[in-house]
């Protein structure tokens, strides 16, 4: 061979090579952190052309996204480029990593669909393919429910008075070897479910509340792993919650027209490993009875006599001998949702700081700082002792707990008061299922003997949202207001942003907004507010206007005179523009404005409405003392303005002209 021609093809295997090379080169880019409408591998999806989002992860700096590849299949077999079997977008020219439409072909209720992506950096290099995700669509028409509403028998009297909470049980067998199965399943006000004696879920005091005339959310579990090939039993306990707010109280929910006694929910579907399925539905096969859960107020407390157990009531080894086949209602009006936002769950525990002893047999608990939660106690004693836990905020000067503020506002029962009876076998640990408290101080007496740190805990519980956020500076006052935000927020958001833990409990407007940013940079709670802004939607008036508290029992959505502190002015009822404007400007999620844009301009032209010469002059503002020596009139009217520059933001992003 002479020089030429091995020159050429040395020329032409450097070719080949850099051509293969360059055909095998991937971009130093990962992509992570999937999200499907917000959240991460969701159950209950109930949006058909759900948003896609992700991030890059590079060491490099200055990389950046070019174009992507999205690939969506109905089993992980088939998530490939050739055999995606419902939507391969193909190459897509863009930078766009968030909110990319699903656009394949139509979704069906109740299945999960597997995705994953691959995107283009700055040099036009495809990176490798993601891990996979995964969303599963809900249930979608109460038309895919075979379930029935379920209370017990003994609940039929009109008065809805305090009774003790109904617990619902059903054997069932299962002759085939279980592949996946999934409960969906809800109880008003709270439930708690399980299977085979072990609870289902690590949630509380769940569902969130709603307005359960318009909305009622429901729960989806995976129980593949819960369930097993022959005997099985689901048992369901029911709290009154915010659905038979019994006490009176301000606010007016004991006159909520939803009011009704605990009713549940529940529907198994259980796919074999042979490809055949069965659903196990709440009918009248279910029994009922009721057990050492005595008594429950969201706002008042817990009663448990421990001497009412039932060991094993969830198991298929109980003789439910006496219980009652429960009976089939009506159940409430709303519409079934699947609920989206993160639960409420058992966070942090408080070690107390200080025990002292403030009379004969009366402790005082102190846990060292504000928290919203309860107690849990470990105690031994002879049967029927009964306990009593009394929780607060603040103390008399003789260092009992202090509770005028909360009954000043509840004018039916004790508030925050727990009640435990013992069994008297051992050492018993006890908490509250459907109540949680704001409280530094617990007072404690009935106790056997003298206590110690061991003998009571105090539990923080609060929406869990994931952290999105940190700041620390060199200025230690400025990292303690910080931690403060932090505490005062997470004790404020229990499925809605509240403005107080201790007394009221509930959804006010102008509190909600005022401190909406603060959740924003902190916490990944894009999915808590909107669930917080369908909830204004739900409470809006057909003329536009919209209460100050939300949910609403009611109250506020009267015909008012303008001076009224029922009428408190756009300074509250505009946070519903305000913080939907906020969730766009904090994701760029055009849907978001879109979603809301309706009632938001509803309630604008209601304002307009009743505005005269262009000023608002009605509201109140409880808080202006401390704020501002601006009188209410002016501050609504800059609120008029503020929320109508809004509105023509709003427009401006969605092309709209009116």
């Amino acid at each position: 061979m002479n020089s030429r021609t091995f020159g050429f093809y040395t020329a032409l295997l450097f070719l080949i090579n850099f051509a293969l090379q360059s055909a095998m080169a991937q971009a130093k880019v990962q992509v992570v952190s999937l999200k499907c409408d917000h959240r991460t591998n969701p159950l209950g999806v109930e949006n058909m052309h759900p948003r896609l989002s992700w991030q890059l992860n590079s060491a490099e700096q200055g990389q950046l996204q070019t174009a992507y590849q999205v690939l969506v299949a109905s089993s992980m077999d088939k998530l490939n480029e050739t055999e995606a079997d419902l939507w391969n977008s193909d190459k897509v020219l863009s930078g766009q990593s968030v909110h990319v439409s699903y656009n394949g072909k139509a979704l069906q209720a109740q299945q999960r669909y597997y995705w994953k992506v691959k995107i283009w950096d700055k040099n036009g290099l495809p990176s490798s393919w993601s891990a996979a995700d995964f969303w599963e669509m809900a249930l979608l028409s109460e038309e895919n429910l075979q379930a029935k509403w379920l209370r017990h028998p003994d609940f039929q009297d009109n008065s809805l008075e305090a009774k003790p909470a109904p617990y619902f049980r059903k054997d069932f067998t299962l002759k085939k070897p279980v592949r996946t199965a999934r409960a969906y399943v809800t109880g008003l006000g709270y439930f708690e479910m399980e299977i085979n004696g072990h609870k289902v879920g690590d949630e509380v005091l769940a569902p969130v509340k709603t307005d359960y005339d318009k909305t009622v959310s429901y729960v989806i579990h995976d129980i593949s792993d819960q369930l097993k090939q022959g005997e099985n039993t689901v048992g369901i306990i029911l709290g009154t919650g915010w659905y038979n707010h019994f006490a009176r109280a301000a606010w007016g929910f004991d006159q909520s027209p939803w009011r009704s006694y605990p009713e549940m929910l529940c529907q198994l579907e259980i796919s074999y490993t042979d490809g055949s399925k069965e659903i196990i539905a709440s009918n009248e096969s279910w029994t009922c009875s009721q057990g050492p859960i005595r008594y429950d107020g969201i706002r008042n407390g817990e009663h448990y006599d421990a001497r009412m157990e039932m060991p094993g009531w969830s198991t298929p080894a109980f003789d439910e001998g006496d219980w009652q086949n429960a009976l089939a209602v009506a159940g409430p009006k709303g519409k079934l949702t699947a609920q989206y936002l993160p639960p409420i769950r058992e966070k942090h525990e408080i070690t107390p700081v200080s025990i002292t002893q403030v009379r004969p047999g009366v402790y005082v608990f102190d846990l060292g700082q504000n928290i919203a939660g309860y107690s849990h106690i470990k105690v031994a004693g002879p049967a029927g002792t009964e306990i009593t836990l009394k929780h607060g905020e603040k103390l008399h000067p003789d260092g009992t707990v202090k509770q005028e503020q909360i009954l000043r506002f509840l004018k039916t029962g004790e508030a925050q008061t727990d009640k435990y009876i013992l069994k008297g076998q051992g050492i018993e640990e006890w908490h509250p299922r459907f109540v949680y408290h704001g409280h530094q101080y617990v007072e404690v007496s009935g106790l056997p003997v003298r206590p110690t740190q061991e003998t009571l805990t105090g539990v923080v519980i609060h929406t869990d949202f994931e952290r999105a956020g940190q700041f620390a500076c060199s200025n230690p006052m400025f990292n303690r207001i910080q931690e403060l935000m932090h505490w005062a927020f997470i004790g404020n958001y229990h499925g809605i942003p509240t403005d107080c833990p201790h007394r009221e409990k509930v959804g006010w407007t102008g509190d909600g907004h005022l401190v909406a940013e603060t959740g924003l940079y902190n916490y990944h709670s894009i999915t808590s507010y909107l669930k917080w802004m369908d909830d204004f939607v739900d409470a809006q008036r057909e003329d536009g206007l919209i209460p100050a508290i939300v949910p609403s029992s009611g109250w506020g959505l009267e015909e008012k005179e303008v001076s009224s502190a029922e009428n408190p002015g756009p300074q509250w009822r505009g946070a519903f523009n305000i913080i939907t404007w906020q969730l766009y400007r904090y994701t760029g999620d055009t849907s978001i404005l879109a979603r809301y844009y309706e009632p938001a301009k509803k309630y604008v032209n209601y304002l307009h409405k009743i505005s005269d010469k262009n000023l608002t002059t009605h509201g109140i503002d409880d808080h202006k003392a401390i704020i501002t020596k601006t009188e209410g009139d002016i501050l609504s009217a800059a609120y008029y303005y503020h929320l109508t520059d809004l509105m023509a933001k709003m427009a401006g992003v969605l092309g709209k002209s009116s």
